[in-house]
């Protein structure tokens, strides 16, 4: 059972805002029929990424607790390095959310984190405090980050931070998959509306197997 303290932050990450791949990915699985269990499994494979899912809440957790209350030392901490999975430079919690994603995390973070009387759960108050300086080198505050400040200011160890994270995002995906499902393939964008292709055909071509069986080195 998810710690009470943390209900607003789950509440948070479950907003149809924050709604993301992992959630087109499980209704995609079910919406011609398939099992809650397939949109758990699918929306848990999503969430498991390094830029957006485990894969960032675990570094950026990692980060977060070792940091002082100094926006130079946030700022050296956030900027984006080379990461050995992707290849790119990455700052762990941040980045790789469209603009309306970024907009929706930033008002989350606001809602839980900027009430001073939260005593000791200063970091989520130290970011909303230097949101933009913060963000101007590390790129927007993503779901994964606005999870680990939450996680971390409550003092939730990685273990747990982890089953509150995924079962949050799963439990929202699933609840669409769900929707989807029940509605079916006729209420599937690009099936409930009439599409019709106007643009040019291409011209025919015969299609030649044994020129094909060749190229592919069957014959």
């Amino acid at each position: 059972m998810t710690d009470a303290k943390l209900w607003p932050l789950i509440a948070a990450l479950a907003d149809p805002a924050l709604f993301d791949e992992g959630v087109e990915a499980a209704r995609n699985a079910c919406v011609a029929g398939a099992s809650i269990a397939a949109a758990a499994i699918t929306a848990a494979a999503w969430y498991d990424n390094p830029l957006t899912g485990l894969g960032a809440l675990h570094p950026c957790m990692d980060l977060l607790a070792g940091l002082p209350a100094s926006l130079a030392a946030w700022r050296d901490a956030f900027t984006p390095r080379a990461h050995g999975l992707v290849g790119d430079a990455v700052a762990p919690g941040f980045g790789f959310v469209t603009p309306a994603h970024a907009t929706a995390i930033a008002a989350a973070a606001h809602r839980l984190f900027a009430d001073a009387s939260a005593g000791g759960a200063w970091r989520g108050r130290f970011f909303v405090q230097h949101r933009d300086a913060i963000t101007e080198v590390a790129g927007s505050l993503n779901a994964a980050g606005l999870a680990a400040l939450g996680f971390v200011d409550h003092a939730i160890d990685r273990e747990a931070a982890e089953r509150s994270f995924l079962c949050a995002r799963i439990s929202t995906a699933i609840a669409e998959a769900q929707g989807a499902r029940a509605r079916g393939l006729a209420r599937f964008p690009f099936f409930e509306d009439a599409y019709h292709y106007t643009g040019a055909r291409p011209p025919p071509r015969a299609f030649d197997l044994a020129a094909l069986r060749t190229r592919v080195g069957l014959d």
